[in-house]
């Protein structure tokens, strides 16, 4: 989950790991005052995670799968 950095008007600034489905804070969760925005920084950062890798062979030609030179070979993408 990112974590996001708001401020209050109130008391200053907090930070908040959120879902980035949640709904932004509206009321500040340290005085309740309810003058609060989210701020652009660049400290969220975000990972994707594929759930399935993709084979590295896919783009091989068959008549290459068992040769063990395919960096060398002039042969691309024959199938």
């Amino acid at each position: 989950m990112p974590t996001y950095v708001y401020k209050c008007d109130n008391c200053g600034e907090f930070e908040v790991w959120q879902s980035i489905n949640d709904d932004t804070y509206k009321i500040c969760p340290k005085c309740n005052g309810n003058k609060v925005k989210r701020l652009v920084t660049n400290t969220a950062g975000i990972i994707m995670k594929a759930k399935e890798q993709k084979s590295s062979t896919d783009n091989i030609p068959l008549q290459c799968e068992g040769c063990g030179k395919i960096n060398e070979c002039d042969i691309k993408n024959v199938r």
